[in-house]
This record gives structure tokens, C-alpha cells and sequence, in this order.
């Protein structure tokens, strides 16, 4: 009945989001996974040390 078109309402809107995610990927993940990989080396005590510092306390 009704043809279906095959433009889009948003050109290049693939191309967009690809770019988006890759920068949430490399501005977002990349240092929290760096900051997993410090923390994995840290013994407990010293992950206790290092968030009741006052400095960090008091960033929070």
C-alpha cells in the first residue's frame, strides 16, 4: 500500500553517534579503567589511607 522510504530523518546520524561513543569511550572509560587497574594494586589498608585522607574528604 504505502511505499517505504529510505531516507532518514537524521543523515548521518551513523557516523555521529560512532564519533560520540568513541569519545566517551577515550575521555570517560579509558581513565576509570586506569583507575581500576591503580586500585587492584592497593592493599585494603592502604585503599582505606588513601579515601580518609582529609584531602579527599573534603573533595567530596
Amino acid at each position: 500500500m504505502f511505499a517505504v522510504s529510505s531516507r532518514r530523518v537524521l543523515p548521518g546520524f551513523t557516523l555521529s553517534l560512532g564519533t560520540s561513543l568513541l569519545f566517551v569511550c577515550l575521555i570517560l572509560l579509558l581513565p576509570l579503567s586506569a583507575l581500576v587497574m591503580q586500585l587492584s594494586e592497593m592493599s585494603w589498608a592502604q585503599y582505606w589511607e588513601v579515601i580518609t585522607n582529609p584531602q579527599v574528604v573534603a573533595a567530596l
